[in-house]
Protein backbone atom coordinates (compact mmCIF):
# COMPACT_ATOMS: atom_id res chain seq x y z
CA UNK A 1 0.00 0.00 0.00
CA UNK A 2 2.90 2.09 0.84
CA UNK A 3 4.48 1.40 -2.76
CA UNK A 4 0.74 2.84 -3.98
CA UNK A 5 1.06 5.61 -2.49
CA UNK A 6 4.39 6.97 -3.34
CA UNK A 7 3.80 6.11 -6.62
CA UNK A 8 0.52 8.24 -6.91
CA UNK A 9 2.21 11.16 -5.15
CA UNK A 10 5.30 11.19 -7.70
CA UNK A 11 2.46 10.91 -10.40
CA UNK A 12 0.75 13.53 -9.35
CA UNK A 13 3.82 15.85 -9.08
CA UNK A 14 4.56 15.11 -12.46
CA UNK A 15 1.22 15.76 -13.72
CA UNK A 16 1.17 19.26 -11.87
CA UNK A 17 4.56 19.91 -13.64
CA UNK A 18 3.20 18.99 -16.81
CA UNK A 19 0.73 21.41 -16.62
CA UNK A 20 3.26 24.35 -15.08
CA UNK A 21 5.33 24.18 -17.87
CA UNK A 22 2.54 24.35 -20.54
CA UNK A 23 0.63 27.65 -18.93
CA UNK A 24 4.38 29.17 -19.16
CA UNK A 25 4.61 28.23 -22.55
CA UNK A 26 1.23 29.61 -23.66
CA UNK A 27 2.36 32.82 -22.56
CA UNK A 28 1.49 35.50 -24.93
CA UNK A 29 4.78 37.80 -25.05
CA UNK A 30 8.48 36.40 -24.99
CA UNK A 31 10.80 38.59 -23.91
CA UNK A 32 14.36 37.87 -25.30
CA UNK A 33 17.88 38.57 -23.96
CA UNK A 34 18.16 41.86 -25.88
CA UNK A 35 15.12 43.19 -24.19
CA UNK A 36 12.99 42.74 -27.11
CA UNK A 37 9.30 41.37 -26.46
CA UNK A 38 6.90 39.86 -29.05
CA UNK A 39 3.04 40.19 -28.09
CA UNK A 40 1.09 38.59 -31.27
CA UNK A 41 -2.66 39.98 -31.12
CA UNK A 42 -6.06 39.61 -32.66
CA UNK A 43 -7.17 41.87 -35.36
CA UNK A 44 -10.78 42.30 -37.88
CA UNK A 45 -8.11 40.30 -40.56
CA UNK A 46 -6.91 37.81 -38.41
CA UNK A 47 -3.51 38.12 -36.13
CA UNK A 48 -0.55 40.32 -35.77
CA UNK A 49 2.54 41.06 -33.45
CA UNK A 50 4.02 43.85 -31.71
CA UNK A 51 7.39 43.93 -30.85
CA UNK A 52 8.75 46.19 -27.99
CA UNK A 53 12.72 47.31 -27.53
CA UNK A 54 13.04 47.99 -23.73
CA UNK A 55 8.88 48.11 -22.95
CA UNK A 56 8.42 50.76 -26.17
CA UNK A 57 6.42 49.95 -28.63
CA UNK A 58 9.00 49.15 -32.05
CA UNK A 59 6.76 47.49 -34.15
CA UNK A 60 3.39 47.14 -34.83
CA UNK A 61 2.43 44.97 -37.89
CA UNK A 62 -1.23 44.43 -38.46
CA UNK A 63 -1.06 42.44 -42.08
CA UNK A 64 1.19 39.84 -43.85
CA UNK A 65 4.82 41.45 -44.79
CA UNK A 66 6.02 41.19 -48.07
CA UNK A 67 1.88 40.34 -49.18
CA UNK A 68 -0.92 42.56 -50.73
CA UNK A 69 -3.70 43.75 -48.71
CA UNK A 70 -4.64 44.04 -45.42
CA UNK A 71 -5.02 40.48 -44.37
CA UNK A 72 -4.00 39.17 -40.97
CA UNK A 73 -2.04 36.18 -40.23
CA UNK A 74 -4.37 33.02 -40.23
CA UNK A 75 -3.27 31.96 -36.60
CA UNK A 76 -1.75 33.69 -32.95
CA UNK A 77 1.45 30.89 -34.65
CA UNK A 78 1.34 32.20 -38.01
CA UNK A 79 1.95 35.86 -36.10
CA UNK A 80 4.28 34.62 -34.26
CA UNK A 81 6.59 32.19 -36.25
CA UNK A 82 6.90 35.46 -38.53
CA UNK A 83 7.45 38.17 -35.24
CA UNK A 84 10.37 35.92 -34.10
CA UNK A 85 12.38 35.83 -37.36
CA UNK A 86 11.49 39.98 -37.50
CA UNK A 87 12.85 39.66 -33.62
CA UNK A 88 15.95 37.78 -35.05
CA UNK A 89 16.83 39.88 -37.70
CA UNK A 90 16.70 42.77 -35.04
CA UNK A 91 19.58 41.52 -33.00
CA UNK A 92 21.50 40.54 -35.83
CA UNK A 93 21.47 44.12 -37.04
CA UNK A 94 19.90 43.36 -40.39
CA UNK A 95 18.05 46.85 -40.99
CA UNK A 96 15.30 46.95 -41.98
CA UNK A 97 14.25 43.32 -40.89
CA UNK A 98 11.92 42.60 -44.18
CA UNK A 99 10.45 39.56 -44.53
CA UNK A 100 10.48 38.14 -48.11
CA UNK A 101 7.68 35.84 -49.42
CA UNK A 102 10.18 33.38 -50.15
CA UNK A 103 10.65 33.24 -46.30
CA UNK A 104 7.06 33.30 -45.24
CA UNK A 105 6.72 30.40 -47.68
CA UNK A 106 10.00 28.41 -45.77
CA UNK A 107 8.11 29.15 -42.94
CA UNK A 108 4.81 26.94 -43.80
CA UNK A 109 3.25 30.13 -43.32
CA UNK A 110 -0.58 30.39 -44.44
CA UNK A 111 -0.71 32.71 -46.99
CA UNK A 112 -4.95 34.60 -48.18
CA UNK A 113 -6.19 33.75 -51.41
CA UNK A 114 -5.42 36.09 -54.12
Amino acid sequence: MRRLTVLFTILLILAIGAVNAQAVRDTSAAITLSGMELRPFETDNGWGYDIFLHGKKYIHQTTIPSMPGTAGFASKTDAAIVGDLVVGKIERNEMPPSVTPEELDSLGIVLPRK
